[in-house]
């Protein structure tokens, strides 16, 4: 058997669902905390807004 750690489990499961992410056929972005803070835009995302860098910004 080839069990993982929690934390390669972790990094694993990050990897897969950035991967779904980037992969997805319409624009995605992951905002985080009460700010709504950019945390990462998928390339339909990226296409819509332009080449603003809005990683780290606030939604609003």
């Amino acid at each position: 058997m080839n069990a993982l750690a929690p934390q390669d489990l972790d990094y694993h499961r990050r990897r897969e669902f950035a991967g779904l992410f980037e992969e997805a056929p319409m624009f995605m972005a992951l905002l985080h905390g009460p700010l709504h803070e950019f945390e990462f835009i998928n390339p339909g995302y990226q296409r819509l807004i332009g080449q603003r860098d809005v990683i780290g910004r606030h939604m609003a």
